[in-house]
């Protein structure tokens, strides 16, 4: 009977010490979720840019590639698809604020390529008629001479960049 109530009271212990541990374990776990969220619900990811200047300076003195990055990343803080503002020449801020269509995107991706030091184009392509209406899509193209072997554009569309480097030999 003793060995009974040592062998009882020995898996009472076991059970009570992995409870503990348990509770332990799930408690700091919550913990971590908690700092976590607040964390992420009061901290801004990351800020729009005040100005064209401003994304201008952070994204100069790279690479063609870094370049183009910094600037789609830049951009991406504010995009927004706004199918009202077809045909409108937009200025930054109402760009910004209301967004635009492939072609407000292309003419600000444009300006900001050239103003930071690069070769721009802007690309328009007729996609065909819809409803009896031609339908289009507007790209910017940035490119430049990487070193007397290389070079390489990029492809401004929107929200995505696409790079190629060029042999030049």
């Amino acid at each position: 009977m003793a060995d009974k109530q040592k062998s009882q009271n020995s898996k009472f212990i076991e059970g009570l010490t992995i409870g503990i541990l348990i509770g332990i374990i799930l408690t700091f776990g919550m913990l971590l979720v908690v700092e976590n969220l607040e964390t992420n619900l009061f901290i801004e990811k990351s800020e729009n840019p005040e100005s064209i200047q401003g994304i201008i300076n952070k994204c100069s003195n790279q690479s063609l590639f870094e370049s183009s990055e910094c600037v789609r990343d830049e951009i991406l803080t504010f995009y927004k698809y706004n199918d009202s503002n077809t045909g409108k020449d937009l200025d930054f801020e109402t760009l910004m604020d209301q967004g635009g269509v492939c072609s407000s995107w292309a003419d600000l991706y444009c300006s900001i390529g050239k103003e930071i030091g690069f070769n721009t184009k802007r690309i328009t392509i007729l996609m065909g008629d819809y409803n009896n209406e031609s339908l289009g899509h507007a790209f910017c193209i940035w490119s430049d001479v990487i070193n007397e072997e290389k070079g390489g554009y990029v492809i401004l569309d929107q929200t995505s960049v696409t790079q190629r480097e060029l042999k030049m030999n």
